[in-house]
């Protein structure tokens, strides 16, 4: 959530803990985000390392195939996109880092001398498998508001990928 005071803007992270009669509608919203991350997945590995698509690109390529195929939002859609270039990226700078360190690694212990520890791995370049259940919701679009949260009393509006769904939250 982000507040802006005055000239200073201001990020705090927050939890909700929704409560729902019938968790089928996010269940499936769920599945679809994760099937659609991997969808994903699979065509930034194919393009290699040295050639991942920017979000620009993927929104050419997958926007409506993500919309059509996994039935989601817009904004989930382009939720998916942004979640898969984030965890590449951050594979990309773990291969980086650890390629760095085993590098460090033979310098120091080139010249014949025998090491305590064991040279580092290097990471691998492999595709990214999303298995858990997740979904990125993007604040005042995917859910919002509705009432304040006094003890037990909040209401939070959630989209799935039929329609949107009120529960109560703390």
């Amino acid at each position: 959530i982000v507040w802006y005071n005055d000239s200073m803007k201001q990020t705090v992270t927050a939890q909700y803990r929704i409560y729902v009669e019938d968790n089928a509608p996010l269940i499936k919203m769920a599945e679809a985000y994760r099937d659609a991350c991997n969808h994903v997945s699979e065509y930034v590995f194919s393009k290699g390392k040295d050639h991942i698509p920017s979000l620009r690109n993927l929104h050419d390529e997958l926007y409506r195939y993500l919309r059509t195929e996994f039935s989601l939002k817009s904004q989930m859609a382009q939720s998916v996109m942004r979640t898969v270039l984030a965890r590449y990226s951050t594979l990309i700078t773990q291969i980086r880092d650890s390629e760095k360190e085993a590098e460090r690694w033979d310098k120091r212990n080139g010249d014949g001398h025998k090491s305590k520890t064991k040279r580092p791995k290097v990471k691998a370049w492999k595709q990214i498998r999303f298995h858990n259940l997740q979904c990125d919701l993007v604040s005042d679009r995917d859910w919002s508001l509705i009432t304040p949260c006094s003890e037990h009393d909040g209401i939070i509006s959630v989209n799935t990928l039929d329609k949107r769904i009120r529960c109560a939250y703390t």
